[in-house]
């Protein structure tokens, strides 16, 4: 199975070096930082398995096309080693400085998306059932206990995204992805309320198409802003689902917006507002959603493919947040 690792992601972005191709000191430091997080500061509160450390490494091998990083007994002795190496430039193994830091990250990336998934896909799946009352009240237990953990982890998850900034490393981690941070304004008014609402599994979707935005935008990928409305667009259509307003005959997102906007559905959202997500749609969604036949193909520049992302974060955490 193929997986989303960093260094593929960012292969044609090429890191700031120093002196005679060696890694930034900085970056070097990070990493060792960022391994003593997860080996030290996370695992106080959450049981970090081998089979955890054995999944990282599994799938960043299968990437390299590599059987293991290192020979030892243990994979979380192999992911130590791994992360702790310091580089050298006449080791070949090593590479150059770019894809050694790379690699390193792409690792810490893999094992924080395989503790996000144990501390949060569990408490959804129990969240859903005592929702239905299919869970007994002794349970809850687990439940203040999984809270627990996730705010521990959550902490840890600053202090790595804080040591990024202070490393000057232009990056943020959220949700299982360490992306490239743009706007550090924009990251801490928008992007950190932001991803931590799409926590919830309902949102699964949203999730994935604004990381596959955000991942085109930063390798120039095509078609950033059509993934940016389509994540808005399945916001809309979970809501208006969620509220009993969708009647199974709407054709497309302004209808979804029609229900929202509806007064018979006490008026979710205002009259302007619905007039700006449809021309939202028409402008950043519809040129790229439909063929264009014998014309030039639409094409946005990076600043405007930004503000397109950016617009439909912002939307989607408004709209949630009035749930």
């Amino acid at each position: 199975m193929l997986t989303d690792v960093f260094i593929n992601r960012y292969q044609n972005l090429s890191l700031p070096q120093t002196y005679e191709g060696n890694p930034k000191p900085e970056f070097s430091k990070l990493i060792r930082q960022a391994a003593q997080i997860i080996y030290e500061d996370i695992k106080k509160e959450i049981h970090i398995s081998e089979d955890t450390f054995k999944s990282a490494h599994d799938k960043l091998c299968r990437e390299f096309g590599k059987g293991r990083l290192f020979d030892s007994n243990t994979y979380s002795n192999i992911c130590a080693y791994f992360l702790f190496e310091q580089y050298d430039l006449f080791n070949n193994r090593h590479g150059n400085s770019d894809n050694f830091i790379k690699s390193r990250i792409s690792l810490i990336e893999l094992l924080l998306r395989e503790i996000d998934i144990q501390i949060y896909e569990p408490f959804e799946i129990m969240e859903e059932k005592k929702f239905f009352g299919l869970i007994k009240s002794n349970n809850s237990k687990k439940i203040i206990l999984q809270k627990t953990k996730q705010k521990h982890f959550q902490i840890c998850i600053e202090e790595f995204n804080q040591r990024m900034k202070l490393a000057n490393f232009p990056f943020h981690y959220h949700n299982g992805f360490i992306q490239k941070q743009h706007d550090e304004l924009s990251t801490q008014q928008i992007h950190t309320p932001f991803w931590e609402l799409l926590k919830d599994i309902k949102w699964k979707n949203v999730d994935i198409d604004i990381k596959e935005a955000i991942d085109r935008r930063d390798t120039n990928g095509k078609d950033s802003s059509f993934y940016a409305a389509r994540a808005l667009e399945s916001t809309i259509k979970i809501i208006s689902d969620e509220k009993g307003w969708s009647t199974g005959n709407e054709k497309g997102a302004a209808n979804f917006i029609d229900n929202l906007v509806s007064k018979k559905n006490g008026k979710f959202i205002d009259v302007w507002e619905s007039e700006f997500l449809k021309n939202y749609f028409k402008e950043v969604r519809n040129p790229f959603g439909h063929g264009s036949g014998s014309k030039n193909p639409p094409q946005f520049n990076h600043e405007q493919i930004t503000w397109a992302i950016e617009n439909s974060m912002s939307w989607i955490k408004s709209l949630i947040t009035r749930i």
